[in-house]
């Protein structure tokens, strides 16, 4: 299913865009180890974390103020 969802990602997005969402896996790895296992994240944790999600923020931030025209001229060069 994910592999799927990756996939059809892949198709409608920039490449760049997802591969950075796909390292918040790592950030949540490491929560759900914390809550189901009671491992305690450390210093080394929370400054990865930061460096994983703030260029996603930015990304995302920048991809909204993107012309909407902008945005269909990129998908219809891609097909």
């Amino acid at each position: 299913m994910y592999n799927m969802c990756v996939i059809m990602a892949y198709r409608q997005t920039p490449a760049n865009k997802i591969t950075s969402a796909e390292y918040t896996g790592l950030v949540w790895a490491v929560l759900f180890g914390w809550w189901l296992f009671g491992e305690q994240p450390d210093l080394w944790f929370a400054a990865g974390a930061v460096m994983i999600s703030a260029p996603l923020i930015l990304l995302g931030m920048r991809g909204n103020s993107e012309p909407r025209k902008q945005r269909r001229k990129m998908a219809t060069e891609r097909d």
